[in-house]
């Protein structure tokens, strides 16, 4: 106890805070963005916000509630209902991690794919070394199957993975508050879903958060832990370090639609979607986005996480418009994504394993029509250059993502910049969204540049839904205000410390 202490007196010491602030990041004016110092600076900067996250969560009062011990224990017995890409991708993450696994489905041809799924995966990794057969042989032993609910009735902890649809994961909860015992973990991995509703239908809501993993989960680093209304620390702080069992990033985040990480990636693909319809095809645009050191680009990262899943949610959202939205058109033409050998682009199984990107000229004719059939748009964006296509993506994103820090749903912009270099692929080089704004471009620049898309983006009177959208070159308050206090490059830590003087004085809305 004494020791622990000591360190969280060393922590709030004022040469840590200094130490902090220049951890983080150094001047832009100092380091090339291609050179190993930078590249390793930047590297530090990311893991030094994780590892800052993590620190400042252990020191909080949820702290003393042992999470430690009580993560091992969940990891006993863990229970995943839904045997698709993602629920079978979580299973391997936590039957990688030492836990017994039951996978639950339903549905007995979902449950078998879905163990088909795990076997080929783990059996790929024997493949190429980084399992023996002998491991391999001890993970099968711990994983079990079942499409009885009530064979999850001694999980410890239980990830839920089905479709995703409120009244589908409302149901699937009141039948777990049924069967298991009062102190189970439930997690829900909706990406978008209002935790709270889902929260609603669980017998203990203190006992239950969101676990948003990315695909595919085995795989992905990140993980945003998403804290409801009744969510208690002793559980946020349990699952925290269960995603560090799990060798996951953890992030903590508000509940609102999307979250975080898909709440950016909403303005940052409509965006995209705007200049497609200006008269650029998806590879123009997707390498824009690569040039700029994204991982890939808009179009085929959708095309690899599935178009319906987006498609799905605007329906049910009632946004759904094949007219105007071409994305809408071409899910009703079954063009899903990799899964579906079409999508923005087409794939074939002979050609990088059925996962690298052909240019479509069918889906572009197709495309070509579409543009005929719409109105208001501004031609300009035709012979748009690379690096404005990048910044025409990358701005409004920033712009949510002070958004989400003003209404505190994002506690740090490190934590923003955490999700969307291990979630999103953004360039490591970059240090993240928020350190690529306020370290490298100065936020005097990001405004400057807003207000004149702003001006250039004006939406006509005959415009549709889509394009009077120009909320998204108006700088949010903290923005605004942000950029007037610190208009130049900025270290991370001096602009997280006006974050936080901020909020000491209120909130960042309020302040601003």
């Amino acid at each position: 106890m004494q020791s622990l202490m000591l360190m969280k007196e060393a922590w709030e010491s004022s040469t840590f805070v200094k130490l902090r602030e220049q951890l983080p990041t150094f001047p832009s004016s100092s380091f090339t963005a291609t050179t190993p110092v930078r590249k390793s600076l930047l590297r530090l900067h990311v893991r030094a916000s994780s590892s800052y996250h993590l620190l400042r969560s252990a020191l909080s009062s949820s702290f003393w509630c042992h999470p430690g011990k009580s993560a091992a224990q969940a990891l006993q017995h863990v229970g995943v209902v839904g045997a698709g890409t993602m629920g079978s991708g979580i299973a391997i993450s936590f039957l990688k991690a030492g836990a017994t696994v039951t996978l639950m489905d339903a549905d007995p041809g979902s449950l078998a794919r879905g163990l088909k799924h795990i076997r080929a995966t783990l059996d790929r990794d024997v493949s190429r070394e980084r399992l023996t057969p002998a491991q391999l042989e001890n993970i099968l032993q711990r994983l079990a199957s079942s499409t009885d609910v009530k064979d999850l009735s001694a999980s410890k902890v239980v990830v839920e993975a089905a479709f995703e649809n409120m009244e589908v994961k409302q149901e699937v909860f009141r039948s777990l508050s049924r069967v298991c015992a009062e102190d189970t973990l439930m997690c829900s991995n909706t990406s978008t879903l209002d935790i709270d509703a889902i929260a609603t239908a669980v017998k203990d809501p203190t006992k239950f958060l969101g676990m948003h993993f990315f695909s595919p989960a085995n795989i992905m680093r990140l993980v945003e832990i998403v804290v409801g209304e009744r969510t208690s620390e002793e559980t946020t702080a349990t699952v925290m370090e269960m995603s560090k069992l799990l060798g996951k990033a953890g992030v903590v985040v508000g509940n609102c639609d999307g979250f975080v990480g898909n709440r950016l990636i909403q303005t940052y693909s409509l965006e995209a979607s705007l200049i497609l319809d200006e008269g650029l095809n998806p590879p123009e645009i997707d390498a824009a986005l690569t040039a700029f050191g994204m991982a890939m680009g808009p179009f085929a990262m959708s095309d690899l996480a599935g178009n319906d899943i987006s498609w799905r949610i605007r329906k049910a959202k009632n946004l759904y418009d094949p007219d105007q939205n071409f994305a809408d058109f071409l899910c009703d033409q079954g063009r899903f994504g990799q899964k579906t050998t079409r999508g923005w682009y087409k794939y074939d199984e002979g050609i990088g394993k059925g996962r690298a990107p052909i240019p479509d000229a069918e889906m572009h004719e197709e495309l070509a029509r579409h543009r005929e059939r719409l109105e208001g748009i501004n031609p300009e964006g035709v012979t748009c250059a690379s690096d404005e296509i990048a910044e025409r993506c990358l701005l409004p994103l920033v712009n949510e993502g002070f958004r989400t820090l003003e209404e505190m749903i994002a506690r740090r912009a490190s934590d923003i910049d955490v999700i969307y270099v291990h979630g999103y692929g953004f360039p490591m080089s970059k240090g993240g969204p928020m350190h690529w704004a306020v370290s490298e471009l100065g936020l005097g620049d990001v405004v400057s540049k807003m207000d004149s898309y702003r001006e250039r983006f004006q939406p006509s009177a005959d415009a549709s839904r889509r394009y009077r959208y120009n909320e998204r070159w108006e700088p949010c308050d903290l923005l605004a205000a942000a950029a007037r206090a610190l208009p130049g490059p900025t270290q991370m830590g001096a602009f997280e410390a006006y974050l936080e003087m901020k909020r000491r004085g209120g909130t960042a809305r309020e302040k601003a």
